[in-house]
């Protein structure tokens, strides 16, 4: 694919549901557009990291309390103070209502399947299921747990697909 001149103040955000290719889709568009690249996602399992737990006890620990806040105040400040980037993060069109919106799903099955087979899913999520209805199951808690967090906070549903000027299915 032959790259489009870069847009030097292009600003795209990438969500989608869980294993539907989020951070693999925002880095070959920074690639494409010669943009920047960055993860919410990445940025927050390193703070479960750092606190000894996985990305999912993590997130439940913010259905009661703070973990969120520092990475939102992050994502405006970026698309405040920045132009030119590609951003993968569950709220990122929330806090940057300026980009080209993003939404990739994918079947229930394909996605299972990609949690189960890809090494480097295993190490992005901290867990690794054991069958077809685990990963399922993972994914939809996974689901439940943003939605719980984002209606909470912000009276916003990320996986609402009419949030998003493109919607795909990968």
């Amino acid at each position: 694919m032959t790259p489009l001149v870069a847009v030097p103040h292009m600003i795209i955000t990438v969500m989608g549901t869980p294993c539907s290719g989020k951070s693999t889709a925002a880095i070959r568009l920074a690639k494409h557009y010669g943009l920047k690249h960055y993860s919410i996602g990445d940025l927050r399992r390193k703070a479960a990291a750092e606190k000894n737990m996985t990305l999912a006890e993590y997130n439940e620990l913010g259905e009661t309390e703070d973990t969120d806040s520092h990475f939102d105040d992050y994502q405006k400040r970026l698309g405040e103070i920045e132009d030119g980037f590609v951003i993968d993060g569950r709220l990122s069109s929330f806090f940057i209502p300026k980009g080209i919106h993003v939404f990739l799903d994918a079947e229930e099955d394909v996605r299972s399947q990609r949690m189960l087979t890809e090494d480097a899913e295993h190490e992005r999520i901290g867990e690794r299921p054991d069958n077809k209805e685990d990963a399922i199951a993972l994914m939809r808690r996974r689901v439940e747990s943003d939605k719980k967090r984002y209606m909470r906070h912000y009276n916003f549903d990320p996986y609402n697909p009419d949030s998003y000027k493109i919607v795909l299915d990968s």
